[in-house]
């Protein structure tokens, strides 16, 4: 799993680990993921964060983002279906 997100395909095929588990263990990573995502929503639209703060946050927001999208990919290179 952690050959495919970072990009080292060839070098996941010869591991010999069993996918499905790595795939249940990228799907808790995802969940935490959205969980991040959606704090940040949270708090750019509550109105509570000053601007300096709230352009932090939704840098921060958009690498969960990220993270996200590469453990969707991963997940689904692996054969699993990743968590909503």
């Amino acid at each position: 799993a952690i050959a495919l997100l970072g990009g080292a395909s060839g070098l996941a095929r010869a591991a010999s680990a069993d996918p499905a588990k790595d795939s249940g263990i990228l799907n808790v990573a995802l969940g935490l993921e959205h969980e991040a995502i959606n704090a940040y929503q949270l708090g750019a639209t509550s109105g509570l964060l000053q601007k300096p703060v709230l352009d932090v946050a939704v840098r921060f927001q958009s690498h969960h983002k990220a993270h996200r999208d590469a453990l969707i990919a991963t997940i689904q290179a692996l054969g699993g279906k990743p968590v909503a």
